[in-house]
């Protein structure tokens, strides 16, 4: 009967006087905003149901008609396009629509006679009945289905219930590591692992995580407070030093005040954030409110320190830490100690890679006193990494991120700079707040050097070394302060506040910063995530400078599913050592690629980083580096025969922006312009990608059109040009500001979605899924994204995507070609 009904509506459309009788129209379950046909909407097979819903209607792949119901979101979009259709060649504007989805990912001299659009002798265009599916799948497309809900807490079995893998145990306490799987310089191999079902996933609710404030519930991860207990119980009385290394590895802990830090995870959200210190006042009121036992943080000596969401961030005596721990986790409550993000590695020893670090933090010179910064000649390598994004071609179209708030999370801002100040003087800092209770002045300069090559406007070098967004606002928020490290809850509290005014939320978070985390779980990743699906934040996040460590070294937040990760390239056009590789990988079996994409992170030169090792090495006291030695530290360094200062790392061919006027390193400012300073990293490469989807963004505001996160981030994606280098290392290609003006300016006049997420989805196969393609027939890799020709439809949503990667993944190695 519902083939029937569907052929019976087929001859509705080609004939107008053909009717069918009421009960054999179709029953619909569409949003109830889906209740209007639009016009035109026969030019993309669009039909009525019976009860005023809307269907869209093709052939599958063996020819038989399908009716599928369109929701409310997908129909407003289809609508809003169809309106803009010319009446007196619609046919044609259809064909120059998907054309233009076609093009950035298309050979050129297959763009205009293809499987989806023909040209025909006049020049005219039409499109395929494939074509005229696709479009559709595209108008409809959406991503976030999958986003993670409140994860029910299971408590962590006692150590002596606790059965050992095959293969041997791992370091219990140890910050979460995932599994190892093999990987070769073109892809990973996946092998057997399977990932998450996205049928059951997409079955829960994902508001279920919210309540009426919009709150989330982070679920955080267990850790074995018993096995802390046990070592604890067996240190020597009144000593911890046994233990810490062992068990505390890369967690927060003072060891001057002989505290942990610990975040608990209450399973109610407080009614208000309390992003900064909080008064004993505010402790009783999170404790209240989140329905916390208050005896047990009084009984163990904890303290309050703030409180976002469900998550209670606490110091407590270390002696009491793992008793605390056990006696939540009695209750049903998950707690663990804070991650620690460093700005340097724990010392200046070891490999070149661990140098940079994860944590993405400059190396500081170690000898200031050094002439070096002579002979740093201007070599316009900020003007350079804008040539190479072809990011001028923004500015030409007006394109300058004006009428954006942009959020940068990092080291502070210099905002008396006059890079970031309006052409009246004033200043574009809009909001600051400093996390660290250091005080406002950016020490590391790291920040300052972000901002500017995202949106610095170059006044101190007349616009020589602007960057991508010289008109944009700034929402800055400093978590590294003098000694170059934070916590993940000071992370997560300064992610809360850039969204903390619902009216005047930021457009674009940049975020050149990461560290562990189980991608999408952690609640940095979580966060990051709903930032993106439920505030519409694009957020923008460095891979990481752990290239040296191999595949599957993108940190979190830059692993989590929904954020825009971005690597770098040089000067050259070649990936750096420290460049991080991806896939993404989950303890659960959650496998998809990253990064996203690239843009430009300089480069370091190795004989300069290995005299600084030695320098380091050889110094009276060897101590983690966190901040810029200082002139009188000088005398600490032993003279080693031959070797001289290794001056600036990052010269020439770092990036060139903005320093800090608090920043003490002096040897890799720029010739001439004390005002700029050469760093190198992925940290460098992400805010020029947030810069030019500032501009996007800023140029979708004056149009009027609606701008939407995942559109902007599918348009840079695909209008990238592709390096052939492994996905992995390359995402989708160099960020290029000359395609992404020709996509954004045609797609915004035609009403059009900006970005293609259906491409932008089938980004998330790894090589070996391209690989693995070839084992089946099912699905195919098309210019405008993942094909199935079992449906002929183009997979638009998550879900369908997660379903086709499973499969791929599971083909019989029987049918491997």
């Amino acid at each position: 009967m519902k083939r029937i009904t569907a052929i019976l509506l087929l001859a509705c459309l080609l004939n107008p006087q053909f009717t069918l009788a009421a009960n054999d129209q179709p029953a619909s379950k569409p949003a109830a905003a889906a209740s209007v046909l639009p016009a035109n909407g026969a030019l993309l097979d669009l039909v009525a149901g019976k009860d005023g819903g809307v269907f869209h209607q093709r052939k599958d792949g063996k020819g038989e008609i399908v009716l599928e119901p369109v929701d409310g979101k997908a129909l407003k979009q289809v609508s809003k396009f169809l309106a803009k259709l010319p009446k007196d060649d619609a046919g044609q504007a259809l064909a120059l629509s998907l054309r233009s989805y076609l093009a950035p990912r298309m050979d050129p001299k297959d763009l205009d006679n293809n499987t989806f659009l023909a040209k025909d002798d006049k020049g005219r265009y039409s499109l395929t009945e494939l074509g005229r599916n696709s479009l559709f799948d595209i108008l409809a497309a959406s991503d976030g289905a999958l986003i993670e809900p409140l994860v029910e807490y299971k408590p962590e079995p006692k150590p002596e219930e606790k059965k050992e893998a095959p293969g041997g145990g791992k370091d219990p306490g140890a910050p979460p590591q995932g599994p190892i799987y093999a990987c070769t310089d073109t892809g990973c191999d996946a092998g057997s692992l399977a990932s998450f079902d996205a049928a059951d996933l997409a079955g829960q609710t994902p508001d279920a995580a919210f309540d009426n404030q919009n709150s989330r519930r982070h679920a955080i991860g267990g850790f074995d407070w018993g096995h802390l207990d046990e070592e604890l119980a067996a240190a020597r009385p009144g000593t911890t030093a046994s233990v810490a290394p062992e068990m505390l590895n890369g967690y927060s802990v003072d060891r001057e005040r002989n505290t942990v830090r610990v975040m608990v995870a209450a399973n109610t959200t407080v009614q208000a954030d309390r992003i900064k210190s909080a008064t004993p006042e505010d402790a009783k009121k999170i404790l209240e409110e989140t329905g916390l036992d208050s005896s047990l943080f009084t009984q163990h000596g904890a303290k309050v320190v703030r409180a976002v969401d469900n998550i209670v961030t606490i110091d407590v005596p270390l002696d009491q830490a793992a008793k605390l721990g056990l006696a939540l986790e009695g209750q049903g409550v998950e707690s663990r100690p804070a991650r620690v993000f460093r700005a340097a590695s724990a010392a200046l020893t070891g490999t070149p890679g661990a140098l940079l670090g994860m944590q993405f933090m400059p190396v500081p010179s170690l000898n200031p006193l050094a002439k070096e910064a002579s002979q740093l000649k201007q070599d316009d390598k900020m003007v350079q990494s804008r040539s190479m994004l072809a990011g001028e071609e923004l500015w030409k179209k007006g394109m300058k991120g004006q009428g954006t708030l942009v959020g940068v999370i990092d080291s502070g801002i210099d905002p008396d700079h006059a890079d970031f100040k309006d052409k009246d003087g004033k200043s574009r800092v809009q909001d600051y707040l400093d996390f660290t209770d250091e005080g406002k002045d950016d020490v590391v300069g790291h920040g300052t050097h972000v901002s500017g090559s995202l949106g610095g406007n170059g006044a101190a070098s007349d616009g020589k070394f602007a960057g991508l967004a010289p008109e944009t606002r700034f929402r800055v928020a400093k978590v590294f302060g003098t000694k170059g490290e934070t916590d993940e809850s000071v992370i997560l509290a300064a992610m809360k506040w850039m969204v903390s005014d619902k009216d005047n939320k930021v457009d674009v978070l940049n975020m050149s910063l990461g560290g562990p985390g189980e991608p999408n779980k952690d609640p940095l990743s979580s966060m990051a995530n709903h930032l993106v699906v439920d505030n519409n934040v694009l957020v923008v996040a460095a891979a990481g400078n752990e290239g040296a460590a191999g595949f599957r070294s993108v940190g979190s937040p830059g692993s989590s599913r929904y954020v825009l990760t971005v690597t770098g390239v040089n000067k050259d056009g070649e990936f750096p050592f420290f460049a991080s590789k991806g896939p993404s990988y989950g303890e659960d079996g959650d496998l998809y690629n990253k990064p996203d994409i690239s843009a430009v992170a300089g480069d370091v030169d190795l004989k300069k980083l290995q005299q600084q090792m030695l320098l380091a090495q050889n110094a009276k006291n060897p101590s983690p580096v966190t901040t810029p030695v200082s002139a009188e530290g000088q005398a600490g360094l032993k003279a080693v025969p031959g070797l001289k200062s290794g001056g600036c790392i990052y010269a020439p061919g770092g990036v060139i922006a903005p320093r800090s006027g608090a920043d003490p390193d002096t040897v890799c400012t720029v010739d001439g312009q004390p005002g700029y300073r050469y760093m190198s990293g992925t940290s460098m490469a992400t805010p020029m990608v947030a810069g030019m989807a500032a501009d996007v963004i800023g140029y979708m505001k004056q149009q009027g059109a609606e701008v939407d996160a995942f559109q902007v981030k599918a348009l840079l994606m695909e209008t990238s040009v592709d390096l052939k280098k492994a996905k992995e290392q390359q995402g989708s290609g160099l960020a290029n500001g000359e395609r992404l003006v020709s996509a954004v300016t045609d797609r915004v006049a035609r009403g059009l979605p900006v970005g293609n997420v259906a491409y932008m989805l089938s980004t998330r196969l790894t090589t070996n899924d391209v690989g693995m393609m070839k084992s089946q027939t099912r699905y195919q890799l098309t210019p405008l994204g993942l094909f199935d020709t079992q449906t002929n439809r183009l997979l638009n949503n998550e879900t369908e995507i997660q379903n086709a990667i499973d499969s791929i993944r599971k083909t019989p190695p029987t049918m491997q070609v």
